[in-house]
């Protein structure tokens, strides 16, 4: 629960962000790019990647 708690608090400051940036959330099986922000579980593994959409 506590894991779960700390990606959603992540993706909720992402999507606070600038207004009408719209996010895709990727797998970290996808390959990262320079502009890909990392969502980390507590041990700041990382999860997921942000990517600005296209």
């Amino acid at each position: 629960m506590q894991a779960d708690l700390h990606t959603a608090e992540q993706i909720v400051a992402l999507l606070q962000g600038p207004a009408g940036a719209i996010w895709e959330l990727l797998t970290i099986e996808r390959p990262r790019r320079a502009s890909d922000i990392a969502i980390r579980d507590v041990d700041g593994s990382p999860v997921l990647y942000a990517r600005p959409a296209a």
